[in-house]
């Protein structure tokens, strides 16, 4: 068809190639900013730029069915499958290695003893410590194994290390799988022999000094300090735990106090407690599991419980200095601090491994190389630092700093007693998909002084007494596909400086990080009465921006852009935002019905 004949054609036909046109221009623009903001994203060949330009801004060479198309394509496409990171985490042979040997492990059978060899089933060893040392020995020498753990509650600290990481066979840590749930490493012991005075309260030698647990001198200057976070004592009474005081006087059910002048712990129980047929636990160990300079490890069907974990220190499992990990189908669950502790890790694998009503945060990891989380939960964290108002400062359900190449797919973290989600500093190529951050005492999700890109997507954030979405400074930054509603504040809230200068971990350069080049897609946010966007006039971040395809609804307001610094906000409606930053052209505040109420199924 020449450019004669073109011009010749009907109305409707001019009307068409002038509206995708319009369409692919605004879609140029989105896939341009994508290309130049998110280096690690990979395009389909269709959306390179020479095929983009030869198919759809010459529309002489089209006919009006593929013009059609290709704007329906541009209009409703998804990136499910088309953008995609580097693979990460742990190699893919770890999930189904086949060992050279098995030891067994069984403190219940009759013939258990650490001086067996641990390879009979009927002659098992008595400890798992013991059995971790022989399988590092059987490493060594060239040889594979599996530490099989049978049912029980093993009271023990387990310590694997190799002078040096260099490869070599695997070693796989696992419960029996016919009895989940039932395999147990406790930092806590039994204790016995109480003495009951007056007024319902028992008494027991207390033979530990732990005084408060030291942190940073730049924590006491940024937030209060209460003592109660600086204890790691713990006490429970048939499995429940009890809630620690700093006084005598402070004594009331379900409670327990520790007098370390006097050598002596006093300890007031439930009501109705019959001391003298209840099992009353007391933590006296830090760390269940530490590991570190191992490669080719697998930890999995295991439950980590009662750690006197302290704030600042290590978790109750604690792995550095590794490579190649593979944690699985485990809980970390009622330990005074953190549950599950990273540092210095490369190419490890985390999946369905719940954290859960821990002291402090739930799982925490810094200094990590390729990492994938699938479908992990940590909630209900952070019981004692709510009980000392330590809500914003360290602890969260999962806190995570210095992460190079993650994906977390399907992560939940709900109702823990602090944030959700806490990405702190230098993160880079992470991708955070289908998850729920939900209910949370604070905010949903924190970024801060990340260079990015950091892709958020098909995600909920929900129902959190903070922000939905917090950025303190953080760059390249891609939200598609994602419902942030009810939230207490903003939906989404950006703060902090405009350059922050952060240093990558991994080649010590130092990188300024502005809050900039950010891309916004296909997303409901709605609330209540205030702004769904809150955010400081800088214009170097709407210079970058590309924001399309939203939903922003709030149920009794129209103005829900807020522009400037807490407490001097100017606000925008839709309409005014369109105008005045050309950006949201396709955007709309009708909320659909089936989203009034979400949640996270």
């Amino acid at each position: 068809m020449t450019s004669e004949q073109y011009s010749s054609q009907s109305q409707p036909v001019k009307i068409a190639k002038t509206y995708w046109q319009e369409k692919s221009s605004r879609t140029f623009t989105f896939l341009s900013h994508v290309r130049t903001n998110f280096e690690s994203v990979q395009l389909p060949t269709q959306f390179t730029t020479v095929n983009f330009l030869d198919s759809v801004l010459y529309p002489p060479q089209l006919k009006i069915m593929k013009i059609l198309s290709i704007g329906l394509l541009f209009t409703f496409m998804t990136f499910e499958s088309q953008i995609s990171f580097a693979n990460t985490g742990a190699s893919n042979w770890l999930s189904h290695v086949t060992v050279d040997q098995t030891l067994h492990v069984n403190n219940r059978h009759p013939n258990a003893n650490d001086e067996n060899s641990g390879l009979e089933r009927t002659s098992p060893l008595l400890t798992i410590a013991k059995a971790m040392r022989l399988a590092v020995v059987s490493r060594h020498q060239g040889v594979s194994t599996e530490v099989l753990i049978y049912p029980g509650t093993y009271r023990e600290t387990i310590e694997v290390g190799l002078a040096q990481r260099k490869g070599g066979p695997p070693i796989i840590m696992r419960a029996r799988q016919d009895n989940p749930g039932k395999t147990i490493i406790s930092g806590s012991d039994i204790w016995d022999n109480w003495k009951r005075t007056p007024n319902n309260i028992y008494t027991h030698s207390w033979p530990y000094a732990w005084g408060l647990q030291p942190v940073l001198a730049t924590w006491h200057a940024a937030v209060p300090i209460n003592p109660i976070i600086q204890r790691k004592e713990m006490i429970l009474v048939n499995g429940e735990r009890l809630e620690q005081v700093l006084a005598l006087s402070e004594l009331r059910p379900n409670t327990f106090y520790i007098s370390e002048k006097t050598k002596t712990v006093f300890v007031s129980p439930p009501l109705g407690t019959i001391i003298d047929k209840s099992i009353i636990e007391v933590a006296t160990r830090s760390q269940l599991v530490q590991l570190y300079r191992m490669e080719n490890f697998v930890i999995q069907g295991l439950q980590f419980q009662h750690a006197a974990s302290a704030i600042g220190q290590k978790g109750a499992v604690h792995i550095s200095g590794s490579k190649n990990i593979l944690i699985e189908d485990n809980r970390f669950v009622l330990n005074n601090w953190t549950g599950l502790g990273f540092a210095r890790i490369q190419n490890v694998t985390t999946r369905r491994n719940v954290m859960h009503r821990n002291g402090g945060t739930g799982w925490k990891g810094i200094w990590v190389k390729s990492l994938l989380s699938e479908n992990d939960t940590s909630s209900f964290n952070n019981w004692r630092g709510k009980q000392g108002n330590f809500l914003r400062w360290d602890a969260a359900g999962i806190k995570h700093l210095h992460i190079h190449d993650a994906t977390y797919n399907h992560v939940i973290a709900t109702n823990n007693l602090t944030r959700g989600l806490w990405l702190d500093a230098d993160n880079i190529d992470i991708v955070i998909n289908r998850a729920c951050l939900c209910e949370n005492l604070t905010d949903g999700l924190k970024i801060e002084a990340s260079p990015g890109p950091i892709r958020i997507e098909n995600s909920r954030i929900c129902s959190n007494q903070g922000y939905g979405l917090l950025v303190n400074t953080g760059r390249r930054i891609m939200l598609r596909n994602n419902v942030l509603a009810n939230n207490e504040n903003y939906p989404i809230h950006i703060t902090g400086a405009k350059v922050r200068t952060i240093v990558n971990w991994e080649s010590g350069e130092k990188v300024d990080v502005r809050t900039e080049d950010w891309t916004m897609i296909g997303n409901v946010m709605f609330g209540a009465t205030q702004a769904l966007f809150s955010l400081p006039h800088w214009e170097h971040f709407f210079e970058t921006l590309y924001s399309n395809d939203n939903i922003w609804h709030a149920r009794n307001t129209d103005k829900v852009f807020g522009l400037g610094r807490e407490g001097s906000l100017s606000h925008l409606s839709l309409s005014e935002w369109q105008q005045q930053m050309q950006i949201d052209v396709d955007s709309h505040s009708i909320l659909p019905l089936n989203l009034n109420q979400p949640t996270c199924q």
